[in-house]
């Protein structure tokens, strides 16, 4: 097999890899060391505790296949044993020794029970069928509990009668077990040596089901007293794949003749046998990698961590912490063990280019991201494969053109004035509740459309509240665990799609058509000519909503609590709007907004110092390499999940001068720190192919609400500086943010 997956080449000719190579050969080590031993155990059980099938058995050996062929053993003598076939088959009918076969469903489906019963399977469930409850349906099998082989013997066939999947110990469909050949073959040489070879007898009790093991097997010694010989312990745990599988490969000299057979053996110790499995997977996995890789991999420093757990206990810790501590000695490539994956981090721009570059056929978000469908709903975004997904990323880019956001902006100006003008002359506001209940305002308005926002607020306000409280970090690994959070959120997502589509259905029945988000996707439309369904605008604006409510309320009030501290700069922005309102009056539009260069800075190193996603995230599905900026090159490998946080390289020394103050002008002309360093220096809203699109929406937003402040409250910041909360989802502000107003027109001259 190693040659032979050596010498495999992929349809578009390119060879198989020595990590391919060697991973296969494990896979199939793996998949068949078990299950051959196991089989092979009760096969012997049963054929010794039932003498009727024993000496069915014997019969063919001894009087039929001896006769024949002599003591002679090869594949198609082995073909010809028709009686021990249908023994191993038996056994494994009811010692399956994996009891659970599982898919994830990608799509809605229906089934059909025998009684008639139709049952709706929903997109994101895990499916499930049981080989070893199915293989004894009474309904299948006469006397599904007892072992009779004739039951698959011509003019029975219980298995075929009863239609196809009635039998499914090695699976079946397009998953059926490729090993099923082989098994049988290795499990009739054992089988059909032992019986011309030796008289056995039975001597501990029928074994029981080991229901504890990872792949159910048999609970204890199988004791064996061969004729003249002392107890022999026949449960073929190890001996099997040693003898079948790894002996070619490790080149292990074992003699198998009967002469020597007489050997006392004793397995007789599960975690002994256990141990040797294991040493022996590894050691061949060992011989195989050197054998086939002379050469040394430049791979990145690994993290030092305890093994399994450790990596995990750092992480969930603090990755920025664990990113400050380990940046320093390891450098700006380093790799995190996580219980079975390998993360490897890329830190600065030097070695970001591929990261943010690299085409989706190399470094994919749609693994990483899969934990959004449930609340962003089917076929959008991450449910929909790269060429879709670039698709409904044009509706996005084209619902945010400078035409559209133009018309936002009035709407954005619009509900600052409106819900300022319920503060008083004065008082004590909490900024960030305030802040955060004008964003999703804002957001209803100019994404969600009129009717929302109008007559419908609260009722999607309260579901939108149910939708991000069902965004926990147990979803981001079970995205589908039956909790009640994540129930909340799937009503919420099914109410939330019948307002929307009432809504769209009154759009069209009335020719109404808005200046709004939701009318710029019923609008869209694919390369093809399909429109835009029902079900993917609700999506695409549940994603935008997600994408940006809480990254602008959260870059808003950090903002404003760095302006509060900073009296230089508080300066200098009310400076800015002073010359505005000289030169415009009071008016606020889209290209006014544009002009508060002061401002953007201010709101930008904000940003830079708190970015609200602290790590983006990617799976590599192709080899590449990466150099630092001292020098060093490292090969990273295919399947590492490759990682940046925003978080620690904006703050990175080497870029910015005095990287955790505050700072705008490090982005004035002159100084444009973020761009003397090259691409991909600051990445606060990611960059390259996978940039955020509503970066210019943001800027926007948050200047309309600041400078409606600015202009119009002298603002006193009353509570302590405020804290990063580092537990959030979308790491934000920790607590309140206490702010004293009082009301005043801003004075020009």
């Amino acid at each position: 097999m190693l040659q032979s997956f050596m010498d495999s080449r992929y349809k578009d000719g390119r060879q198989t890899t020595e990590s391919e190579v060697t991973g296969l050969l494990i896979a199939a080590l793996f998949a068949g060391q078990n299950t051959s031993s196991i089989t092979a155990a009760w096969t012997g059980a049963y054929l010794l505790s039932n003498k009727k099938y024993l000496a069915s058995v014997l019969d063919e050996q001894q009087r039929n296949l001896v006769k024949k062929h002599g003591s002679s053993i090869y594949r198609d003598i082995l073909s010809e044993m028709e009686a021990l076939y249908r023994c191993v088959k038996e056994a494994l009918r009811l010692h399956p020794p994996l009891i659970m076969l599982l898919r994830t469903s990608h799509s809605d489906f229906t089934v059909k029970t025998r009684e008639g019963k139709e049952y709706d399977i929903p997109k994101g469930h895990i499916v499930a069928t049981s080989p070893a409850f199915t293989n004894r349906l009474p309904h299948v099998y006469k006397d599904p509990d007892t072992f009779d082989p004739d039951r698959f013997a011509p003019g029975r066939e219980e298995d075929k009668v009863a239609g196809a999947i009635s039998y499914i110990s090695f699976g079946g469909g397009r998953h059926g077990c490729l090993g099923e050949p082989f098994a049988y073959l290795q499990i009739k040489a054992i089988w059909s040596h032992l019986l011309r070879n030796f008289e056995l007898e039975l001597v501990s009790p029928f074994p029981e089901i080991d229901w504890d093991a990872m792949v159910v097997g048999v609970k204890g010694k199988v004791m064996v007293r061969p004729r003249k010989i002392s107890n022999l312990d026949l449960k073929l745990t190890g001996l099997v794949s040693i003898i079948c599988n790894v002996g070619s490969l490790a080149h292990l000299d074992l003699e198998y003749p009967p002469s020597n057979f007489h050997k006392k053996m004793e397995f007789n110790d599960k975690l002994l046998n256990v141990g040797l499995v294991i040493l022996a997977t590894l050691a061949v996995a060992k011989l195989i990698s050197a054998f086939l890789n002379p050469k040394r991999t430049r791979l990145p420093p690994v993290i030092a961590s305890w093994p399994v757990l450790g990596g995990l206990a750092r992480f969930l810790k603090g990755p920025v912490q664990m990113l400050r501590e380990e940046y320093p000695k390891l450098g700006s490539v380093f790799t995190l063990s996580l219980l079975n994956k390998k993360i490897t981090f890329f830190i600065g721009p030097d070695v970001s280019t591929h990261f943010f570059k690299a085409s989706e056929s190399d470094l994919s978000q749609q693994e990483m991201y899969q934990f959004n469908v449930p609340t962003f709903g089917p076929g959008v975004v991450f449910d929909v494969d790269y060429s879709v997904r670039q698709e409904q990323f044009r509706f996005f880019t084209e619902s945010l053109r400078v035409n559209k956001l133009k018309g936002y902006v009035d709407q954005m100006v619009m509900e600052a004035q409106e819900y300022f003008s319920k503060w008083g002359d004065s008082g004590e506001v909490d900024l960030k509740y305030e802040l955060e209940h004008l964003i999703i305002l804002t957001a209803s308005r100019c994404l969600l459309g009129e009717e929302v926002r109008n007559k419908l607020f609260e009722d999607v306000s309260a579901l939108f509240h149910d939708l991000d409280s069902g965004m926990l970090p147990i979803s981001v690994i079970f995205p589908y665990l039956p909790i009640p959070a994540h129930r909340r959120r799937d009503q919420a997502r099914q109410k939330l799609a019948d307002i929307f589509a009432k809504i769209i259905a009154q759009r069209k029945r009335t020719g109404k058509s808005e200046n709004d988000m939701l009318q710029s996707f019923m609008d869209s439309k694919y390369k093809d000519g399909r429109q835009t369904t029902e079900s993917e605008v609700t999506g695409l604006l549940i994603a935008a909503l997600f994408a940006g409510q809480h990254t602008s309320s959260i870059t808003s009030t950090w903002t404003g609590a760095y302006l509060l501290s900073n009296k230089k700069y508080m300066s200098s922005v009310l400076d800015e709007q002073k010359n505005l309102m000289k030169k415009h009056g009071n008016n606020v539009d889209h290209d006014i907004l544009s002009e508060m260069d002061v401002l953007y800075r201010c709101i930008k190193e904000a940003l830079r110092l708190h970015p609200p996603l602290i790590l983006l995230l990617r799976t590599s599905h192709s080899d590449f390499s990466v150099k630092t900026r001292e020098g060093k090159e490292y090969d990273i490998p295919k399947g590492h999940i490759v990682a940046t946080s925003p978080a620690f390289a904006n703050r990175l020394p080497h870029i910015y001068k005095d990287p955790d103050m505050f700072d705008p002008d490090r982005f004035a002309p002159g100084r444009e720190e973020d761009k003397v360093a090259g691409a991909f220096s600051y990445i606060a809203f990611g960059g390259g192919r996978h940039g955020c699109l509503g970066e210019p929406f943001a800027y926007l937003q948050i200047k309309a609400i600041w400078s409606h402040l600015l202009r119009n409250f002298e603002l006193e910041l009353v509570s302590p500086f405020p804290e990063i909360d580092w537990n959030a989802m979308v790491v934000g502000v920790k607590g309140k943010v206490m702010v004293r107003y009082k009301r005043r027109e801003l004075p020009i001259n």
